[in-house]
């Protein structure tokens, strides 16, 4: 089947199904402590987001960063 045919078998996510899924993973991620929170794309968004899940401070980013030995940097930035 070509990606751009019609396929007739797709159906459509429930209106608000979504909300329901978020709840349960919110849920999933309480259990650990953890949350979900938006990061600036600012090209350390990856190590804001484990610093803030590990210490509360996204700030902390540098410290996340050295230790990974990472260059990765968040898509969308020129």
């Amino acid at each position: 089947m070509s990606l751009l045919s019609a396929d007739t078998s797709f159906v459509p996510v429930q209106a608000g199904a979504w909300k329901s899924d978020m709840r349960k993973f919110r849920d999933q991620l309480s259990r650990y402590g953890l949350r979900i929170k938006e990061m600036d794309p600012d090209g350390n968004c990856m190590f804001r987001a484990i610093a803030d899940q590990l210490w509360g401070a996204p700030e902390r980013h540098g410290e996340v960063r050295a230790v990974s030995g990472a260059t990765a940097a968040c898509p969308g930035l020129s």
